[in-house]
């Protein structure tokens, strides 16, 4: 018996690629078929993966040069943006404009992008990098996780409060208590990182 699963266009996470981590770390996240962004800067090593690239965001002064790079692409979307401002800003104003409100943002630098909590709140948002899974949290998580498993809070403020069951602090990390279910519940947006 086979198993064939049908997700609309739009329902899945987008991929937004700003640094070229690994096709490794990426190949599980195109099962479903996602709109693929990639940021300028990361375009030559991903374009090395041989995946299906749908929309490339090049700052202004690249964006016309690289219609001949991309031509076993086509069809693509190129889209500028200044070269002053943060990519990542343009690539979320096309998602939401598209209405394709989950990404997972795949950067090296996950903790200069927990700000998208607060400039982007109608976006359900995952980062990743090579350790971590980050996943974005409005009031409430819960999971089942095996016992002495590690998970980390990013605080939205620096008063921010957690109501934790079955987790223990253990230095900047939580650590689940037993097997079974764990809760975090805050007034606020959290992130939760999980290492792979």
């Amino acid at each position: 018996m086979s198993s064939h699963h049908f997700v609309k266009e739009g329902q899945e996470p987008a991929l937004l690629i700003a640094d070229a981590l690994s096709l490794e770390l990426v190949q599980p996240l195109l099962e479903w078929a996602p709109l693929v962004i990639v940021i300028d800067t990361a375009l030559d090593e991903v374009l090395l993966w041989g995946i299906k690239i749908d929309v490339v965001l090049a700052d202004a002064r690249t964006a016309p040069t690289l219609r001949e790079k991309l031509i076993d692409q086509y069809p693509v979307k190129i889209l500028s943006y200044p070269v002053d401002e943060d990519p990542l800003t343009h690539a979320f104003s096309f998602l939401i404009t598209s209405k394709n409100l989950a990404v997972t943002v795949i950067t090296e630098h996950v903790e200069n992008r927990f700000h998208f909590a607060l400039e982007y709140p109608q976006v359900q948002i995952v980062l990743m990098n090579h350790d971590y899974k980050w996943s974005l949290h409005k009031k409430y998580f819960e999971k089942w996780i095996a016992a002495d498993s590690c998970l980390y809070i990013h605080k939205n403020s620096a008063g921010q409060n957690f109501k934790l069951n079955g987790l223990t602090a253990d230095g900047d990390r939580f650590k689940a208590i037993h097997d079974g279910i764990i809760t975090v519940y805050s007034e606020d947006v959290f992130w939760i990182g999980e290492s792979f």
